[in-house]
């Protein structure tokens, strides 16, 4: 059978031109062919390692195509598998906890997190042995990532300190031991148990607070506080300047602690005595329930008040002294 030649009738330059843009496509098309397989060859299929190819990203998964088929270690699943499930590979690593937990995707498919710091993952997903080769360095990776997660960085620190000398643990301490060892594994060195410590009975002492100088109703509040019974004077009016026990001893709980108060001084104006001989001035601050300097020695009986201090009309305690200058 002829067959027709395609170019019949064009022009040579023509002719010429579907030439070389028959060749550029091709060229292009096969250039593109090599980018994703690795293979000049038009036959080759799938993707290779080869530096070229690794370079290029599938759009799917936004990584290289050379890890399409590799394992998130986070998910358990090829990144390929797991953009197609979740929708893309970083929504998928955000659905799933880094630490164990189980988490169902839209489609329903169950994947568990085997990503566990400190560990290594094999083929199948199960956790091997810790990599960790000092304890320290466990317990570095055990602070951090449980501060991560919400645990108070202290209370960590105080935790792993005390289980890994041996030492007993308060329940709370316990809890985050255990957390620590579920998500990391055992510290890598020695073996290691988590002690409890019993629980505290109640206080059969209590230590005497020091409440001199206080007011009674302070006074009272303290020693009720410290679990003992507030004895004698502790209802009257005034300051603390006496107590018994002393502060500072240890002594059975409910035990009475007594006061001794000093009523509350009054409070008096200073009267005016400037100006006035020595003998009235003195009888005013006497009346007043003041003292005066100097004494009411008959030396001074015919001499004139002429300054005092505190001056005329402070407010000063009952019992308090006006000392006045005198003259002649």
């Amino acid at each position: 059978m002829a067959i027709d030649n395609p170019f019949k009738g064009m022009p040579k330059w023509a002719i010429w031109a579907s030439l070389a843009g028959g060749v550029g496509v091709t060229g292009y098309a096969l250039w593109r062919h090599h980018q994703t397989t690795g293979s000049w060859s038009p036959f080759a299929t799938g993707t290779t390692s080869s530096s070229a190819s690794s370079q290029d990203t599938d759009p799917v998964t936004g990584l290289p195509y050379s890890q399409d088929n590799a394992t998130d270690p986070l998910t358990g699943l090829t990144y390929l598998a797991e953009a197609e499930e979740y929708g893309s590979v970083a929504t998928a690593e955000a659905s799933v906890s880094q630490f164990g937990a189980t988490v169902t995707s839209d489609n329903g498919t169950t994947t568990t997190a085997y990503g566990t710091p400190g560990t290594t993952t094999t083929a199948s997903g199960a956790v091997s042995a810790s990599t960790y080769t000092s304890n320290a360095a466990w317990s570095q990776s055990v602070q951090a990532g449980l501060t991560d997660i919400g645990y108070n960085p202290t209370d960590v620190a105080s935790a792993l300190g005390l289980y890994l000398t041996g030492q007993p643990l308060t329940a709370a301490q316990a809890q985050i031991v255990n957390a620590a060892i579920a998500e990391y594994g055992p510290p890598p060195v020695g073996t290691f148990q988590v002690i409890q410590a019993p629980a505290a009975g109640p206080a059969t002492t209590a230590t005497v607070p020091g409440v001199v100088g206080k007011s009674t109703a302070e006074a009272v509040s303290a020693i009720q506080a410290a679990g003992l019974v507030a004895g004698a004077h502790s209802t009257q009016a005034g300051t603390v300047n006496g107590q018994s026990p002393a502060a500072g001893k240890v002594v059975a709980i409910n035990s009475t602690v007594d006061l001794s108060v000093a009523a509350p001084a009054t409070e008096v104006t200073v009267p005016n005595v400037t100006g006035l001989g020595f003998g009235d001035a003195y009888n005013h601050l006497t009346l007043a329930g003041l003292k005066s300097t100097p004494g009411a020695g008959q030396e001074h009986a015919n001499y004139k008040v002429t300054a005092q201090s505190p001056a005329a009309g402070a407010k000063v305690a009952s019992g308090s002294t006006v000392k006045l200058t005198v003259k002649a």
